[in-house]
């Protein structure tokens, strides 16, 4: 469960730094 966790967050991280990188 606590790596499930985990790559959500890594997901939601990289998908929040893709859509500031690309802003």
């Amino acid at each position: 469960m606590e790596i499930k966790r985990t790559t959500l967050a890594g997901y939601l991280v990289t998908f929040f730094l893709v859509r500031t990188y690309s802003c």
